[in-house]
């Protein structure tokens, strides 16, 4: 089948994102959260059949099944879902079980290396915020992973009583927003150090928590390895990437460009 009409979907914990493959170019992207948009609703949203679907699923088996009930009946297309190897498209897993590497981490360390000369390091902030770094060879140097920010936010309304369970939408009050792009110093005069209720205290903890973990790790590895390319991705980047002291280049598709790499067979 011809992979310039391909749909790439990046199956997360809390959110599904797509794009369509057209003449080597993602087009058409979007997203929804688990719960927003199920399967048969997104079969109207994506439209036209697409002559294949790659999939990088992290969500597990039975949302995996329920995808692919849905687009054999609408398409008669069952999904192709990624799985990590060993070594493959340039990059070398060296986990020890290396299908146990995340399928969206596969993807995005495929693309890393295709697209950034150079050893890599990846932090995609998701509902787990994971840290990986990649060699200029292509190999998986290993990597982190802590609670994302709404992960956080959960577990504190769900292990303490008297904390706010509004915590847990991971949503910043409309007092607090800030655009993803605001300087540091505009961040910093949103975002005091000391909150002045429990609720903004918790969202500004965890943001620096999130933020603390990410510069010591970078600080950590440029000791060690001579990254030439930091790069964020996933979904709370917006909210992290201010408050960051030191520069990463923002990479909103980096798992749907791994999978078109996939998807089209660049070795």
């Amino acid at each position: 089948m011809n992979a310039e009409h391909t749909l790439l979907l990046d199956i997360g914990n809390s959110r599904i994102k797509w794009g369509f493959l057209r003449e080597g170019v993602i087009r058409g992207t979007g997203g929804a959260a688990h719960g927003e948009c199920p399967p048969e609703d997104l079969i109207a949203v994506w439209g036209e059949r697409p002559a294949r679907l790659v999939a990088s699923n992290v969500r597990g088996e039975e949302f995996a099944a329920t995808l692919t009930a849905c687009t054999l009946n609408a398409w008669n297309l069952r999904p192709e879902f990624i799985t990590p190897s060993r070594q493959d498209f340039g990059v070398t897993n060296t986990y020890r079980d290396a299908e146990k590497l995340g399928a969206d981490r596969w993807a995005a360390l495929i693309a890393a290396h295709h697209l950034h000369p150079g050893a890599v390091c990846i932090v995609d902030c998701g509902t787990a915020i994971t840290i990986d770094t990649l060699s200029a060879e292509g190999k998986h140097l290993g990597g982190l992973i802590l609670p994302g920010l709404t992960t956080m936010r959960k577990a504190l309304s769900s292990q303490t009583a008297t904390l706010p369970m509004a915590v847990a939408s991971g949503i910043l009050p409309p007092a607090t927003l800030v655009h993803p792009y605001t300087s540091l110093e505009q961040q910093a005069s949103a975002l005091t150090p000391l909150a002045q209720d429990t609720r903004q205290g918790i969202m500004q903890g965890t943001l620096y928590a999130a933020v603390a973990a990410i510069e010591r790790a970078r600080a950590d590895l440029s000791s060690r390895f001579a990254i030439q390319s930091w790069l964020i991705t996933g979904g709370d980047a917006g909210q992290i990437m201010p408050l960051l002291s030191v520069t990463f280049k923002h990479e909103p598709d980096l798992v749907l460009q791994g999978l078109a790499i996939i998807a089209g067979g660049e070795k």
